[in-house]
This record gives structure tokens, C-alpha cells and sequence, in this order.
């Protein structure tokens, strides 16, 4: 029992040593802090997770892949200033379209 707690909590310290280092170094790579720094990078990978599947690593993949190509044909053609309105909207229309997910055999029952 004590190893396991060692293992889950030596785990969960490296995760956030980890994503604090990622942290630092997007801050450092953007250049600028505040409050709202993480808005666009959580949008955008909001938006593929959820294309995906929530819970599907091949789902998610496909869905970053996806969101990426559409928000760089995007930004060609129109501007790279509406990049979060594209992402904003392609989450709306996968939530509205297959809620659980592009990748998923799941369907929606008549009580959800």
C-alpha cells in the first residue's frame, strides 16, 4: 500500500514539474504575462480533444490535426487575428453536431 501511494504521488509530482517547465518555457517563447495568457492555447486544445473524442488518444490526435489544417487555411485566407473565433467556432459545431466526439461509436440516447 505504501509503494502504491509512493508511486501515484512521485507520478503526480513529475506531471506537475512537467507541465510547470512547459509553462515556463511557453512564457518565455511568447514573451509576454497575463492573466489571459493561456486562453488561445487552452481554446485551441479544447477544441481538438472535443473534435476528437474526450478520452481517445487516436480521437484527439486526428482532431488536433484537423483543427490545425482548418485554423492555418484559415488564417491564409481571411487573417491570423480571427484564429479563436475559428477555433470557437468549429468547437460549436462539433458540440452541436456529434457532442461526444468526431471519433466515437457512441450514440445519443432519446434521456441525455
Amino acid at each position: 500500500m505504501a509503494l502504491q501511494w509512493a508511486i501515484v504521488a512521485s507520478s503526480g509530482l513529475l506531471a506537475g514539474i512537467i507541465a510547470g517547465y512547459a509553462g515556463f518555457v511557453l512564457a518565455e517563447t511568447v514573451g509576454t504575462f497575463d492573466p489571459y495568457f493561456g486562453f488561445r492555447f487552452f481554446l485551441i486544445t479544447l477544441t481538438a480533444a472535443v473534435a476528437g473524442g474526450l478520452g481517445r488518444a487516436f480521437g484527439t490526435m486526428v482532431g488536433a490535426v484537423m483543427v490545425g489544417i482548418i485554423l492555418e487555411f484559415a488564417s491564409g485566407y481571411i487573417s491570423s487575428s480571427y484564429n479563436l473565433a475559428f477555433a470557437f467556432a468549429i468547437l460549436a459545431v462539433v458540440i452541436l453536431v456529434r457532442p461526444r466526439g468526431l471519433f466515437t461509436n457512441a450514440r445519443r440516447t432519446v434521456f441525455e
